[in-house]
Formats: structure tokens, sequence, C-alpha cells
């Protein structure tokens, strides 16, 4: 999502290869619009993140932690491995470290980078207290089956509220 003056903005590609843009108000959620709502390989790196965002703002519409659910779906199958069963991915959520992210009020984009097979993306959120909160989501486009060519989140890191990621240091050769 791309939050635009209390809207969302969602770009998602569909099966024709179209691509269509959707706009709706924080009174709904993408859970609500998009029950179905799952990896594809329409969506880029940045989508998936933007989806898992906007889910998250809207955590309990229409249900109770709807939005971690989707959030879950565009989780990696290495990362289930590691944050799943669902269950157990709720909780996960719920602790201090990501809690922030649920029902924030706003989200902060850097720019993307790809590093190798990932794709870094810095965010920093406005939480719901009104304190910003930097994190960097980890995709990777899969190879395989569930989803060929498909984006999903590795893993997501606490940075600093800057949302500058770290420089690599460089080999001086000394």
């Amino acid at each position: 999502m791309t939050y635009i003056y209390g809207h969302a903005v969602c770009l998602f590609s569909i099966p024709t290869g179209a691509l269509l843009i959707i706009l709706w108000s924080f009174t709904g959620s993408a859970a609500e619009i998009f029950p179905d709502l799952t990896p594809n390989p329409g969506l880029s790196a940045d989508d998936v993140v933007r989806i898992q965002l906007g889910a998250l703002a809207n955590n309990d519409s229409p249900h109770t932690d709807a939005g971690i659910e989707i959030t879950y779906r565009f989780a990696s199958p290495t990362n289930k491995r590691t944050t799943g069963p669902l269950p157990r991915f709720i909780a996960m959520v719920k602790n201090p470290l990501y809690a922030p992210m649920i029902n924030h009020t706003h989200a902060e984009f850097g720019a993307s980078v790809l590093r190798e097979v990932h794709t870094l993306l810095p965010v920093v959120l406005t939480a719901i207290d009104g304190k910003k909160v930097g994190y960097l989501f980890v995709l990777r486009k899969l190879r395989d089956e569930p989803c060929a060519d498909c984006w999903m989140t590795e893993s997501v890191m606490r940075i600093g509220a800057d949302g500058i990621l770290p420089t690599p240091e460089k080999d001086t050769g000394a």
C-alpha cells in the first residue's frame, strides 16, 4: 500500500497481465476487499511489503488478526518453518518487537535494494502510540512451488527509526 492522505493505493497484477489500481480508505481493509489475496508472480517485492503493511494497519478487519493472517500468506516457506504455524506467527507479531506494526497509522517506504537473490526494503512506521519504528523487510523470489516467481518475505528485522540501512564495510585490503 502507498499511504496518501488517509487512503491506501494498491497496485495488483491480474492474470491477464493488466494492472488494476484500487483505492480504499482506512475504514476498509485489504482483508475485507481481497479475502483471498495470496502471492502471485505479478507482484513486486515492494508490492508484497505494501500489502502486508496495509493488512497490518487494519489488523482486526474484518475479523480478529485478519491482517496478520494475510501477512503470513506472504511469508516464504523458510520463514513459515521458523515462525509458524499461524497461531505461533500471530503470537510472534504481537510481541513487543513487532507489535508496533499492528494498527500503525503511517508508513514511509525507503528505496528497495537488490542484493544477490534478496531484496531489502526499509520501512519506518508510525505506531498507534505515535512512536516511529523502523523495520527491514528481506524478500526472496521463489524458484519453485508453492509459488514459482513470487516474491515472499524471508524475514523482518527492527532497524533504527531513521530507516537507514547499515552500509556494508568495504575491504580496504589492509
